[in-house]
Formats: structure tokens, sequence, C-alpha cells
């Protein structure tokens, strides 16, 4: 029984990271697409309030992929939640 849900907790787990993994593939998609655009129109100009602002929302996405990924990968809720469920409470 243990086993079996076990199983099932890794399949679920693996299905989450292939959406994330989708996600981060469009992303990387969306900013080859549109790269020229943003060295045309933002790259030669000066630091002003929303060359900044533009920076941050274009980069922040991928800091946060990151973090969202190494959080699936190697969370310690998910290893606690393994083990209680392979060997039960205590």
């Amino acid at each position: 029984m243990a086993a079996e849900f076990s199983d099932v907790v890794t399949q679920l787990l693996k299905q989450e990271l292939a959406k994330y993994l989708n996600v981060a593939a469009l992303s990387v998609f969306d900013y080859c697409l549109t790269l020229s655009l943003e060295v045309h129109h933002v790259w030669g100009r000066k630091w002003e309030i929303t060359r900044i602002v533009f920076t941050i929302s274009r980069y922040l996405p991928f800091i946060a992929s990151a973090m969202t990924f190494y959080n699936i990968l190697y969370s310690h809720k998910v290893r606690v939640f393994s083990t209680v469920a392979q060997h039960g409470p205590t």
C-alpha cells in the first residue's frame, strides 16, 4: 500500500515538473522572439524608471522559475512526506 502511494506521489511530482518545464520553454521561446526588439528599443537608452521596471519584469520570471524548479526538486517537505508515506507517522 505504501509503495503504491509512493509511486502515485512520484508520478504527480513528475507531472508537476513537466508542466513547469513547458511554461519555462514557452518563456524562453518568447524571450528569443522579442530579444531583437528589446535590443533595438531598450538597450541603448539610459537607466530611467521605465527601463528599470521593464528589466525587472522581463528577467524576474527566469529567476523565479529557477527557484521554483529548485523547490520542486529539493524540497524538504516532499522528502518528509515521502518518508511518512513509506514508514508511517512516528
